[in-house]
């Protein structure tokens, strides 16, 4: 009889389980699948297991809930969580918690030994007392990457956009969060106070800080810092009534390296530290790179791809490549102008050579009242057969087909489309600037790139200068060369002076019909002369202008 009642409890535990989650006993290998917001409430009740998101989960409805006090925090400092959460890049929206005296107010209100990844918090309002943030309102000890908060929190003391203090040997990498951080006494706008072991490194904020308080505790990234922070950056604004920090209010011990601050968004032109530098600055790809920041695209400062910005932006974290990244948009040197080359990061959905996965790319229509109405529309379909003279309507934007390229399963692809117009020295750049996008059709839908804008110089075919002469110093055979500069000219509508200026390269052969080539070159400059060293076999001399060195 014991055994069998011994069983039924065993059956009652199980089934238990079932109802409080979608799937999944709990264990690192089998973890709890959580897919509404009942279910990421039901957390509290099994602090030191492991779970996994599998849906986008709206918990707007929590604003109501417990008389209006709104979501249980799912630990606190008697039963800490100490398990795992992997968010599994799936958004939670709309989380509300309202008590105003509560401490260790957020989604995890206290973690201890950790490990959270892949939070997408969004919507949140967050009020409290003490140790207050989206995520996490304290934090000892734990692993956390991949995890954001936008939305609103608000609190008294140790407040952060993210997580409210951060301690012990926790790893904080590649977070984020936005929105508004108000409080009192160490406030940062991702953490109020980091004092950890372990840097924070390759994290950002563009949270707007606003405190009435005078501690100077207050930052746009981090309030108070003890411990070192590596690549991470603050673009939100910093409002205080008394001095504080860009990106770091106080530091107290540690170092902060590679990392920067916006001085005009913040309205701060000191921080406890980091570099500050202008939105044009901090919205410029090689600000991060030259200070080892690793970006898709490039392999200097590694090949984790961890960065990409786009344009007129502040960087943001790479993400899997469903969409092709349009990174370059560069002029074809030594051309007759109008036209470019674009360069793009493969699409990861390529799964295989197929006649079905190809790239279409598209320019920005220059002028709206060109365009035929009967030729426009509304969304890509793979199943257009020719996109030829296809306008697409996009984004509030026209754009027109210009070629398609076969997905060959490379990493990277370039092709050299048309400009709308050329530059030339009396057109300001967004004048003649034009703008791409490029998509991936795939059998699973199209995929669009980010805009992105280039232009071509004006490039101009090879010209001869005139008046050549040479003049032979004494009886060496050292002597220089002359000619006449370039000022003026035209070819196929692209005017002199050029944009970047001319440059003259100067050949010589041993007769009068030698090719200009790599082999008979002597040389490249700017100047209008050449200090030549001749020998036997160079007895003639050719002078070719060029936009390109």
């Amino acid at each position: 009889m014991r055994a069998l009642f011994t069983i039924l409890l065993m059956i009652t535990a199980m089934n238990c389980y079932l109802f409080a989650f979608s799937g999944g006993t709990g264990t690192s290998q089998d973890p709890f699948q959580v897919s509404d917001v009942d279910e990421l409430q039901s957390i509290i009740d099994y602090p030191d297991s492991y779970f996994i998101q599998i849906t986008d989960i709206d918990a707007s409805s929590t604003a109501s809930w417990n008389s209006g006090e709104g979501f249980m925090s799912l630990s606190d400092y008697d039963t800490p969580f100490t398990g795992s959460y992997d968010g599994n890049g799936y958004s939670i929206d709309g989380l509300t918690i309202n008590r105003s005296g509560g401490i260790f107010q957020s989604l995890f209100g206290f973690m201890s030994g950790a490990e959270i990844s892949n939070v997408t918090l969004t919507d949140v309002s967050i009020i409290g007392g003490g140790f207050i943030g989206g995520l996490a309102g304290y934090c000892e000890s734990s692993d956390v990457i991949g995890c954001s908060s936008q939305g609103s929190v608000t609190g008294i003391n140790s407040i952060g956009g993210l997580m409210g203090e951060v301690s012990g040997s926790t790893s904080v990498s590649r977070c984020f969060s936005s929105g508004t951080v108000e409080g009192t006494v160490q406030i940062g706008g991702l953490i109020g106070s980091y004092s950890s072991s372990i840097a924070l490194t390759d994290c950002y904020s563009i949270s707007d800080v606003t405190t009435t308080g005078s501690d100077p505790n207050i930052g746009g990234l981090i309030g108070l810092l003890i411990g070192d922070v590596q690549r991470c950056y603050s673009a939100g604004s910093v409002t205080v009534t008394t001095n504080s920090g860009g990106a770091i209010g106080y530091k107290q011990s540690g170092t902060v390296t590679d990392s920067f601050w916006d001085v005009e968004t913040s309205g701060q032109s000191t921080s406890a530290g980091g570099v500050g530098k202008t939105t044009a600055e901090m919205q410029t790809k090689s600000t991060y790179t030259s200070a080892n920041w690793d970006f898709a695209g490039e392999i200097a400062n590694g090949v984790e791809d961890i960065w990409a910005i786009n344009p007129n932006s502040y960087p943001h974290f790479f993400e899997s490549l469903q969409s092709p990244v349009l990174s370059t948009v560069r002029d074809i040197p030594g051309d007759q102008g109008h036209q470019v080359e674009l360069v793009w990061l493969a699409s990861e959905n390529e799964a295989g050579y197929s006649l079905d996965y190809f790239y279409s790319v598209w320019r920005l229509v220059e002028d709206t009242r060109s365009v035929n109405t009967n030729s426009v529309i509304d969304g890509l379909s793979s199943e257009i057969d020719d996109y030829t003279g296809l306008i697409l309507h996009q984004r509030d934007d026209y754009w027109t087909f210009l070629t398609m390229v076969p997905a060959m399963m490379f990493d990277q692809y370039s092709v050299i489309v048309p400009t709308l117009v050329d530059s030339c020295a009396t057109m300001n750049e967004e004048e003649y600037s034009s703008t791409y996008m490029v998509c991936f059709h795939h059998d699973t839908g199209i995929y669009m790139s980010e805009d992105v804008s280039g232009y071509s110089v004006d490039n101009i075919a090879p010209y001869a200068t005139s008046d050549v002469t040479l003049t032979v110093g004494g009886r060496t055979e050292n002597c220089t060369l002359y000619w006449s500069e370039v000022t003026e000219g035209e070819y196929n509508g692209n005017s002199y002076p050029e944009q970047n200026g001319l440059f003259y390269r100067v050949y010589a052969g041993d007769s009068p019909d030698f090719e200009c080539n790599v082999s008979s070159l002597l040389g490249t400059t700017q100047e209008l002369s050449m200090d030549i060293d001749t020998n036997e076999s160079m007895k003639f001399f050719k002078v070719v202008v060029s936009d390109q060195p």
